[in-house]
């Protein structure tokens, strides 16, 4: 059995409280019932040793539902002889009167075993597709049928939950997660709108968690540990492989227990499916409509925020829409301490609400290599797309657009990385150092090896080059020539 136990993508900008908070509820609740239903235990057994005595006595009787599995599983452990003795009288049924009679007395019997059951919480707060509440719909997610059931249900949401808070903020987070909850329940109903137990567990809502995190997410690679030779080992794999086998293992085993009518409505595989499928369509509808560009201004101003009074005394004149009076606050800070990141974020922030993107070149690549030094270089690129976007002529210095043009390398964007990169050795000269000149040959090396030559010829003609650096030039020179001729 594999189990998710983390992943290489744990660059978060603040803590996941709403997974957090999620987590704790799921475990106290399980906490409380579990401690109730310890002490209902053997009332429980009590109630129900009689109808099993009975109904071994009269095996053709037809038990409720409800009790019908613990009476089976009471025949499979009898002695063989009482097995036998069974086998018989299913072989004798007494006349139709007699026979209701004996009806009448099972029902009565297993009666006060049903009262007792079906006030315990799970089936006062999960979801009964036969005779369900609307707020069913909601309660049913944060409950759980055991110990085991609960772990790994919280495993899984540990694992998938804050990266996709941490991005789509936590608003948006916890509305996602109860909406896809709900609509994995709704339709799940459609399949067993006949099912007569409960329906519990936070699986539901976590498979949509999922399927976002597989679109949000698809090359992040997995850690997964699993059990070999008395000895636990790991491995990684990326998302978008291991969430759809782990989607289509879910819907082959929802249609395999649909064959069985007898287990199928016990099993919520159809949920995990269905959640699952909407994570994603809601996932895709966040990028269609680049919703994450909204959230991230706003996170990024709660983030900047933090404990500062001066901060504080910004945030309150945000609040009342005195938005001159925040920026004279933050330019104010900024002059008396140019290297505070935090008013730079929120002043940043402050400049692309209000379109005033021009004032705040010097402040952007502050920002943005503040993002690409804690390794968060989707942020950064979006940061760069946003400027380019609403400041085209935007001139920024080289290394910082080299820089940029590496990380849309890694990520495979290979027409832009190269739009970036002729850019950048568009506007050298013989004044621009040997240094810059390089990293521009390296990072086009692959890609463009006619710009990699040019660019290590141009560093090779700066003046004074110490021989290390010298002897380095001309290495990549020549694989740079050399990729040219291929």
């Amino acid at each position: 059995m594999l189990i998710p136990i983390g992943h290489d993508q744990y660059v978060m900008r603040r803590r996941p409280v709403v997974t957090l908070a999620i987590i704790a509820m799921c475990t106290a609740i399980f906490l409380a019932e579990w401690t109730s239903s310890t002490a209902d235990a053997d009332r429980e057994r009590d109630l129900l040793v009689d109808a099993v005595r009975y109904y071994l006595q009269y095996p053709y009787l037809t038990p409720h539902p409800l009790v019908r599995q613990a009476l089976d599983a009471a025949l499979k452990q009898a002695p063989d002889e009482i097995q036998e003795a069974v086998t018989e009288r299913l072989e004798h049924p007494p006349e139709a009167r007699l026979l209701t009679l004996r009806q009448e007395e099972l029902d009565r019997l297993t009666q006060p075993w049903i009262d007792l059951v079906t006030q315990q919480v799970s089936w006062r707060w999960g979801l009964v597709p036969a005779r369900y509440s609307p707020i069913q719909l909601l309660t049913y997610m944060f409950l759980h049928a055991g110990l085991m059931h609960l772990i790994g249900n919280m495993i899984f949401l540990w694992v998938s939950g804050p990266i996709i808070e941490d991005v789509w903020g936590r608003p948006l987070f916890i509305l996602f997660y109860l909406i896809s909850g709900v609509v994995s329940a709704a339709l799940f109903m459609m399949h067993y709108p006949d099912m007569g137990v409960p329906l519990i567990g936070a699986s539901g809502a976590i498979a949509g968690v999922l399927g976002a995190f597989l679109v949000r997410y698809p090359l992040v690679k997995i850690k997964f540990s699993y059990l070999f030779f008395f000895r636990f080992r790991t491995f990684f794999a990326p998302a978008w492989l291991m969430l759809p086998l782990w989607a289509a293992g879910e819907l082959y085993q929802a249609r395999l227990m649909d064959a069985d009518t007898a287990m199928g409505n016990h099993v919520a595989y159809w949920a995990h499916v269905w959640g699952f499928a909407f994570g994603m369509l809601v996932a895709v509808l966040v990028q269609v409509f680049d919703l994450e560009r909204f959230i991230k201004k706003s996170i990024d101003l709660q983030l900047a925020m933090g404990d500062n009074p001066l901060l504080n005394d910004v945030q309150r004149a945000l609040a009342n829409d005195r938005t001159a009076e925040a920026c004279s606050l933050l330019q104010r800070e900024l002059t008396r301490d140019p290297r505070n990141e935090e008013a730079a974020r929120i002043y940043w922030g402050l400049l692309l609400q209000l379109d005033r993107v021009r004032d705040g070149g010097a402040i952007f690549y502050r920002i943005a290599q503040a993002k690409l030094r804690d390794g968060d270089e989707e942020a950064a690129l979006r940061d760069w797309e946003d400027l380019r976007e609403r400041l085209p002529e935007c001139d920024p210095d080289l290394p910082f657009q080299i820089t940029i043009a590496e990380c849309l390398l890694r990520q495979q964007r290979w027409t832009e990385a190269q739009h970036e990169l002729q850019s950048a050795f568009n506007r050298t000269d013989r004044q621009t150092g040997a240094a810059i000149l390089l990293q521009l040959a390296k990072a086009a090396l692959a890609l463009d090896p006619e710009l990699a030559a040019a660019a290590a010829a141009r560093a090779r003609e700066y003046p004074g080059l110490a021989i290390a650096l010298r002897e380095e030039i001309d290495t990549l020179q020549q694989r740079a020539v050399a990729a040219c001729g291929k």
